[in-house]
């Protein structure tokens, strides 16, 4: 029998493992195993974080956002909303309760010779995005 902080600590593995973008079908224990049902949970448990990210972003156009393209924690540029229509976004990571960042083949074709180029989305309202 697996210990209880054993379970928890493959429920954390799960949770990065979804991060990595490793689908539910790659649970690494055997099916019956409390340690397939720990991954599952951990697991679930990012992409239900992940899915409610993508439900608050919905929201963004009434709030006031800064868009920036950028490369670790410098500023490449300043987008405007329209601006932000030429770019195709993918996996949404939270940065904090104010901003979030998006992959995008667009922002990085646009600077090639950079590391790491993201699209950045900062709520400048008063409150987080995600409170």
């Amino acid at each position: 029998m697996a210990s209880d902080s054993l379970l928890d600590e493959i429920r954390l593995m799960a949770r990065a493992d979804h991060a990595y973008r490793l689908p539910r079908t790659d649970n690494p224990y055997a099916a019956g195993d409390p340690r397939a049902a720990a991954w599952t949970e951990g697991w679930q448990a990012e992409d239900d974080r992940v899915h409610r990210l993508d439900e608050e972003i919905v929201k963004l156009p009434r709030f006031r956002v800064l868009i920036e393209i950028v490369s670790g924690s410098e500023v490449l540029v300043a987008l405007d909303r329209e601006e932000l229509a030429n770019y195709r976004v993918s996996n949404l990571n939270g940065v904090d309760a104010r901003s979030v960042t998006y992959e995008s083949d667009e922002a990085r074709a646009r600077f090639p010779d950079r590391d790491n180029v993201l699209i950045r989305v900062t709520n400048e309202d008063d409150g987080g995005m995600f409170d």
